[in-house]
């Protein structure tokens, strides 16, 4: 029983330290071109763009969902889409975007509803792989509880760098999950002429899901840092299939009373951004063209007079 005892702390000992290595030392040569690595790109633009500006923040719902060029030449003025991936968590990019907030900007956080209710807030593998291949230094930005949160996603990431990658073609094509994918704006465009794919509702949620008053309490105390840096901010609610909406209609009324309740300034109601099936693209949260310029004009309308207020 010793031996067996034994053997088993020097496994674990032992598989302990390859999966450290792994994690902590081991290249990931795939990150260069992964959609998590446009971050950086991302951070480039909002420190070159001039301020006054509008920033959009949130995950995929902006970066497959906006055309920031036609926003930017109907309100004149400059537009940085920061959005990028959900499973990144609203915790940690709303912390990553407030150092490069300034004066005169407008902020605009465009959550997926699942921010609000499940743990994706504190964010999944996508933002383990943003903090040990992608952007070490965003590890500042997470407190004790929010690595509690991530640790059951750590052993699973640091595995899966051990899996052998193959190294990508100059001439391989771009993914409309690449790195490369983005334009200048930071909106992903190569799917703008893909044919759409065959998108199975969200799933109907339990009538027990509650709102959670710690979301809640995060946006009020960003947007409290947003105003103390004489900037602005509003909620802009996501563009959402249809028939996900409909099975989730009871959590999005829920949303929207926290968010009324705190006094969060949301711009517009939800159903007004709930969108025929046919114009999505991959997720229920991704837009085909044909969706983004209606999501743009849309959005357009809905700045237009608070852009000239300002």
């Amino acid at each position: 029983m010793k031996k067996f005892i034994l053997k088993t702390l020097l496994f674990a000992l032992v598989t302990g330290i390859i999966l450290i290595y792994a994690l902590l030392l081991m290249p990931n040569p795939a990150i260069e071109h992964n959609m998590m690595s446009a971050l950086l790109d991302k951070h480039k633009r909002l420190e070159q763009t001039p301020s006054p500006r509008i920033i959009f923040i949130g995950g995929s719902n902006l970066s497959f969902g906006l055309d920031s060029k036609k926003i930017e030449e109907q309100l004149q003025i400059p537009v940085v889409n920061a959005g990028l991936h959900a499973a990144i968590g609203m915790k940690y990019y709303l912390n990553d975007i407030k150092p490069y907030i300034r004066k005169g900007d407008l902020v605009i956080l465009s959550p997926e509803y699942g921010q609000f209710y499940t743990d994706a807030f504190y964010g999944r593998t996508e933002l383990v792989c943003v903090l040990f291949d992608v952007y070490r230094e965003g590890q500042m930005h997470l407190d004790f509880r929010h690595w509690c949160r991530l640790l059951k996603f750590i052993p699973g990431y640091a595995v899966s760098k051990l899996k052998p990658t193959k190294k990508r073609s100059k001439n391989q094509t771009i993914s409309v999950y690449d790195r490369k994918a983005f334009n200048e704006h930071g909106d992903a465009f190569i799917h703008w002429n893909l044919p759409r794919k065959y998108i199975k509702p969200a799933s109907p949620i339990s009538a027990d899901e509650q709102v959670s008053g710690e979301v809640v309490s995060f946006i009020e105390d960003f947007e409290d840092h947003v105003n103390s840096l004489s900037a602005d901010f509003l909620i802009v609610p996501p563009a959402y299939q249809s028939s996900s909406y409909a099975n989730h209609a009871a959590i999005i009324d829920s949303v929207m009373q926290a968010l009324a309740k705190a006094d969060l300034p949301v711009i517009s109601m939800p159903e007004k951004y709930r969108f025929d099936d046919s114009l999505f693209f991959d997720t229920y949260y991704h837009l085909t063209k044909p969706g983004i310029d209606i999501r743009t004009r849309m959005l357009i309308d809905d700045l237009r007079m608070v852009v000239k207020r300002d």
